[in-house]
């Protein structure tokens, strides 16, 4: 296991963009939008360089990192807005 760590903004975790996240026919477009206005920074690299925060690099990242980011953030909102997650790759 390796470790992510993370800066994220707490506001954004909200019911209201959890629901938008699960609604509609394409869920990946919404899921990757709210996770790039949710994290804010973190330490992830793929081939040696920095892998960003907007959605077409989240989309680069393996579905199971970007769960455990999210479970981790979500886990972690009602402290500093840092959190660190467990990640088998990264």
């Amino acid at each position: 296991d390796s470790t992510v760590k993370v800066s994220y903004r707490p506001g954004v975790s909200t019911p209201a963009a959890m629901k938008a996240i699960t609604e509609g026919e394409d869920e990946m477009e919404p899921f990757l939008d709210f996770m790039s206005r949710l994290i804010v920074d973190w330490d992830i690299v793929s081939d040696g360089k920095a892998v960003g925060t907007a959605p077409e690099s989240l989309a680069t990242v393996p579905m199971p990192v970007l769960q455990r980011v999210m479970q981790g953030v979500l886990a972690d909102a009602s402290t500093s807005g840092e959190a660190e997650s467990s990640s088998e790759s990264g």
